[in-house]
């Protein structure tokens, strides 16, 4: 991993494993989760370790594991450069039974706050997993409270039966809400039984593609950071797909430094594929300001980048706007302005161009004048260098 501790001294793939860890946390209410991962993080860069590890493919157990390795590892190497004596035994009995206690600390999963609490048959003290017991196929969103109850819990089995049951509902009754909070129930019974696999991402897969449809752009990113952590451990699913979407979303919320990133990490087998050909074309155009090759790669967008780039669409008529109230004199037709900025109709066209408080020509209501506009474009141009994103962790 390249270092560049002067511009940026934390790595983007260990913000990215932060915030995992954080969206865990929420949803098993772990309460002291994020503490343990503060301590774990904190030992890596008193380690010097901080660039050395690939957070991409790291998740909380390899690092708790990971620092428990680091720690027998020191204490061999002092155990060595210790003198043996009769006097030390004793001090090194204490010392190893300090040891052996921190590193069980680590290694166990994150419990309740309450110490007096027994530990249920049905938790792993190793992973914290539970198994369900429940078969119902239908169960609403609640964030926990306490420790999940594997009564209340559906194992895999039932979760793959509500899975066909919410793909069914969808396609009959498009009640987004319902679904929503469905998917959001399912996810929870994943999460708390530590379930990631294929199913997982076909889960988080589909989710995401319906958050998208109906342009809640919070819920998909949820989806999309869970999906990439699936990923990164080798779990198959639609990868490429979701990283057409991603470079998509990363143009939309303008981060350059994670667009650096992913470009610096793509290999030569996902740029030959040609959801993520089209979505690296995307950011080319934008980078060159061609909106002329923009618009014809949104008119053609595969599978469902169109509703990726309907986030930013409106952006980029306005950028193009300025440009072409710069470029021609003295006035421009609204039919060229809705063929080249890919508009579906006139009506539409004609509104965003009333929105952004465009002249029109008293003479020709059909053209619009450019000298006169260009001031409006411009100020509606600076409204949008700002992106409210809604969802980030």
């Amino acid at each position: 991993m390249q270092k560049d501790t002067e511009s940026n001294p934390w790595p983007d793939s260990l913000k990215e494993f932060i915030g995992k860890c954080i969206q865990d946390a929420e949803e098993n209410n772990h309460v002291g989760l994020q503490d343990e991962v503060k301590i774990l993080i904190s030992r890596q860069y008193e380690n010097g370790n901080i660039w050395n590890i690939d957070w991409s493919t790291m998740n909380l157990d390899a690092l708790r594991k990971l620092t428990a390795i680091q720690d027998q590892m020191q204490e061999d190497k002092k155990r060595k450069l210790d003198q043996p004596s009769n006097n030390s035994v004793s001090g090194d009995q204490t010392e190893r039974a300090k040891k052996e206690k921190r590193k069980r600390r680590f290694l166990a999963d994150e419990r309740s706050s309450t110490a007096s609490t027994p530990v249920e048959p049905e938790k792993s003290i190793n992973d914290g997993a539970i198994v369900g017991r429940s078969t119902a196929l239908e169960k609403r969103y609640l964030r926990l409270t306490s420790d999940p109850d594997p009564n209340t819990i559906r194992p895999l089995p039932i979760l793959k039966q509500t899975l066909e049951l919410l793909k069914r509902k969808w396609k009959e009754e498009k009640n987004y809400a319902y679904i929503c909070d469905q998917f959001k129930s399912l996810r929870q019974d994943l999460t708390v039984q530590r379930i990631q696999n294929d199913f997982s991402a076909l889960v988080y897969e589909i989710h995401a593609r319906i958050a998208l449809e109906k342009g809640d752009v919070g819920e998909y990113n949820q989806c999309q950071t869970q999906l990439f952590h699936l990923y990164g451990f080798g779990v198959p699913g639609k990868v490429k797909e979701f990283l057409a979407y991603r470079i998509l979303y990363i143009l939309y919320t303008k981060n350059r430094s994670e667009m650096n990133s992913l470009l610096a990490n793509l290999a030569d087998e996902e740029k030959e594929d040609p959801a993520v050909q089209h979505a690296l074309e995307v950011r080319s155009a934008i980078a060159t300001a061609d909106y002329y090759k923009f618009f014809q790669l949104y008119l053609s967008a595969p599978n469902m980048g169109g509703y990726l780039m309907d986030l930013f669409v409106e952006r980029e008529r306005v950028n193009a706007m300025y440009m072409i109230s710069k470029a021609y004199r003295p006035s421009v037709p609204v039919d060229f302005i809705a063929n080249t900025l890919a508009f579906e109709d006139m009506d539409e066209c004609r509104n965003f161009l009333i929105d952004c408080q465009s002249l029109f020509d008293p003479n020709d209501s059909e053209r619009v004048l450019m000298k006169e506009s260009i001031d409006k474009f411009d100020a509606i141009k600076k409204k949008h260098t700002v992106v409210d994103i809604k969802g980030q962790i």
